[in-house]
């Protein structure tokens, strides 16, 4: 065993107090080693406040770019409350003041399309690992795979038979985890379209040969389980989706007159807002470049530097925070039509889109799509000269003997909101 590297060398010819710091230095070396890291489940009582603390460290301690706090409202299961079979893990080890909370897990499991068919209806129970955060002073010591593993023992108990993960395409680290150290494997490559809502102009006379109308939750759903319901990870219960709090409905567009060869388009709003909010913070002067950055983190990235995603004059000051705001997610992009057509029809959407989001109140600063990679319908969605796009890979685990679902086979996907 290699001594510690702070230690001091001893003086030539100090056996005694060599073998004494020798002794030392491995006493040390394997007290560290030791140090147990205990994952259990979250309780409020116990963990609310580290885990603000946690969230806080992980989103400001990266130094890239405009930086993040979530404000979870008082809720730190938020984004997975709305799930049936919700766990959040929490990691901590023993510090000199006792018990130091440094990494956190969220996952959930549903039934989920497999796209290949079969007596169970095409679908199976799949756990998904959201929101995974280890402290930056204790990373690189095996913590975010001990949380990684006990949501995957979690799922398996409740029935998953695949795990399901995100990553950013240009997190190395992440990537990393999961696939190098974990056994996944990439399965679908989407897109985060972020767009300030006060770039998105509105509409003085919308175009009169085209018609809007909102479809009721039955009508969405069975539109969607038409369109997607085969897709790989497309969820079983969009009804439950369509339903939830957060939605703000399903509208449908076409053209009116009969020269429009029956092209139509379609897009669903969720209201983030009513989950969670947001704060920036402008980050330091810092040389150009940079890689990429978590998604919360890209959010910002668009926006004027404080007052949040408002402007601000050349005098606002480094390091200064925002107000928190939060935006309305777009989802279920899809139609059918030539190009032309559906261009101009998902334009139509999207000018409602940013009316609905700013009828949900100040707190809501952007516009936020996700959809595959090279998704014929969702490319149609404007994208102002503030806008960024964000690289995620999905990645997927199958496990107990169960056959891996289709990597790469569709460019079209229904993206679950909840798991954003």
């Amino acid at each position: 065993m290699t001594s510690h590297p702070c230690a001091a060398r001893p003086s030539k010819g100090s056996s005694k107090n060599s073998k004494n710091m020798a002794l030392n230095d491995g006493a040390t070396a394997i007290a560290m080693a030791k140090s147990e890291v205990l994952v259990r489940e979250y309780d409020r009582e116990r963990d609310m406040e580290a885990i603000e603390k946690l969230e806080r460290s992980c989103e400001i301690g990266t130094g890239k770019g405009f930086s993040i706090v979530t404000n979870m409202m008082g809720d730190p299961l938020c984004r997975i409350r709305l799930f049936p079979l919700h766990v959040m893990m929490v990691a901590e080890v023993a510090g000199g003041e006792g018990k130091e909370l440094v990494g956190v897990a969220r996952g959930c499991v549903k039934r989920v399309a497999t796209g290949l068919g079969g007596d169970d209806g095409g679908t199976v129970a799949a756990g998904y690992i959201l929101g995974l955060r280890v402290s930056p002073l204790h990373r690189r010591k095996g913590i975010g795979s001990k949380l990684v593993k006990s949501v995957e023992a979690w799922a398996a108990l409740h029935g998953a038979r695949h795990v399901v993960a995100a990553a950013d395409a240009t997190n190395a680290a992440s990537r990393g985890l999961f696939v190098g150290r974990c056994g996944y494997a990439p399965a679908a490559r989407l897109y985060i379209l972020v767009q300030p809502l006060a770039d998105v102009r509105p509409v003085a006379a919308p175009r009169s040969d085209v018609r809007i109308e909102r479809l009721a939750v039955e009508q969405a759903a069975v539109l969607y389980k038409r369109r997607f319901g085969g897709e790989p990870l497309c969820p079983s219960d969009v009804d439950a989706v369509l339903n939830a709090a957060p939605s703000l409905g399903t509208w449908v567009a076409r053209f009116t007159g009969d020269g429009s060869d029956g092209a139509w388009a379609c897009m669903s709003l969720w209201n983030t807002c009513a989950s969670y909010r947001l704060q920036m913070v402008a980050p330091p002067p810092r040389p150009a470049g940079g890689g990429g950055r978590a998604l919360l983190a890209r959010i910002a990235a668009v926006a004027p530097t404080p007052p949040c995603m408002g402007g601000a004059g050349a005098g606002t000051p480094r390091g200064a925070t925002c107000g928190e705001f939060g935006f309305v997610l777009a989802y279920g992009i899809d139609g059918e039509g030539d190009a032309p057509a559906v261009r101009a029809l998902v334009r139509a959407l999207w000018a409602l889109a940013a009316v609905a989001a700013r009828r949900v109140g100040a707190e809501c600063k952007a516009l936020v799509v996700e959809a595959a990679a090279g998704d014929p319908v969702a490319r149609h969605v404007p994208r102002g000269r503030r806008a960024s796009r964000v690289d995620d890979v999905w990645l997927v685990k199958a496990g107990g003997g169960a056959a891996a679902l289709p990597a790469g086979r569709t460019r079209r996907r229904f993206v679950d909101p909840r798991d954003f």
